[in-house]
């Protein structure tokens, strides 16, 4: 089988790292990996030997507003420029249901979408373009943007949780769900309309969240055998890595 050349930009993010994992394992892949810590020169040079480029790279809560066009724009930008000079290829792009919304972050997403759909289309090349809602599971930055992941790291750790609203719903989907869809989009590269909506996602009310987790927290014999249900199982996983590492 030919090894397949992948370039991930935001690799060692919390999605990259577990789409670097998961692809890792497998010998029919080679990995170029750009991060925040790169320069655009590293970026051209991984560029023209992939194959197909992930791009994962972005910013969800910077401290300077001005850092969403500067990376979720800019930086998308810049990444097609190069691939349209030098090696024009399939572009697999993380973007947000928030592309709907009025806010910053998601202006610049549904910006960064208009300059892939624009690189596709003018290269003739695919693109697909991943509206992600919230994702969870372990490695997840806790009181940064993820209600699972500051729910976890509170309730395992013993520090009060703040819910404003209980019977708000959020709409979620389990990290390693991602990392198997693009996966299966690299090896595959099939047709699909964009924005894709990836499956299977999970709506949950923030207070059964939290119910869910103070569960966990108190029943120390539950097992992941015991739990029908794959979210609960997804979020019983998640739960179980703050608990273990004390993170």
């Amino acid at each position: 089988m030919d090894t397949r050349k992948i370039l991930i930009t935001g690799s060692n993010g919390f999605i990259g790292t577990k789409l670097v994992n998961y692809l890792s394992e497998r010998e029919s892949y080679k990995i170029f990996k750009y991060n925040h810590l790169d320069d655009l020169d590293t970026l051209e040079k991984y560029s023209k030997e992939s194959e197909i480029v992930v791009h994962l790279a972005g910013v969800n809560r910077p401290k300077n507003p001005e850092s969403f066009d500067k990376v979720n724009r800019g930086l998308t930008s810049s990444l097609v420029d190069i691939l349209a000079k030098n090696n024009k290829v399939p572009i697999i792009f993380s973007s947000s249901t928030q592309a709907k919304d009025h806010n910053y972050y998601g202006e610049s997403k549904l910006e960064a979408e208009k300059i892939i759909q624009d690189y596709s289309q003018s290269n003739n090349v695919r693109s697909y373009i991943l509206r992600l809602p919230g994702v969870f599971g372990s490695g997840c930055k806790p009181n940064y943007n993820s209600v699972v992941a500051t729910f976890c790291h509170n309730i395992a750790n013993d520090i009060p949780i703040k819910i404003h609203d209980p019977d708000t719903e959020i709409t979620l989907i389990y990290v390693f769900d991602v990392v198997i869809n693009i996966a299966t989009m690299i090896q595959h590269l099939p047709h699909i309309d964009n924005p894709i909506s990836l499956r299977p996602v999970r709506k949950v009310r923030v207070g059964r969240l939290a119910e869910l987790l103070n569960k966990f927290n108190m029943e120390a014999e539950l097992s992941m055998q015991s739990l029908s249900d794959p979210f609960e199982r997804d979020l019983y996983e998640t739960y179980l890595s703050y608990k273990n590492n004390g993170d």
